[in-house]
């Protein structure tokens, strides 16, 4: 059975809480260098290690996202749950 994560709707207000000073803008910088600005793929790579790479990548787009909206105020979309997950 998966474990579902906590709803957490104020999650972009608390990233750019987290995120907005000098040292969480550095932060950020660094994991675009590191995992982000990097290409996920090169030829003859194992296609596992391509898996984990994006994998690296969307979690640093999906706090920069995050952050992002938290700073305009925008909520993050809402998620296509089924009724089932409504009721969880």
């Amino acid at each position: 059975m998966a474990v579902k994560p906590p709803k957490l709707e104020n999650a972009p207000a608390l990233a750019a809480r987290v995120f907005d000073s000098p040292s969480g803008e550095d932060f950020i910088a660094h994991l675009r260098a590191v995992y982000y600005d990097k290409q996920v793929y090169r030829p003859g790579m194992d296609p596992l290690e391509v898996v984990f790479h994006d994998g690296q990548r969307n979690l640093v787009s999906y706090i920069i996202t995050a952050v992002a909206q938290g700073k305009s105020g925008i909520k993050p979309t809402k998620s296509t749950n089924t009724k089932e997950d409504e009721n969880a």
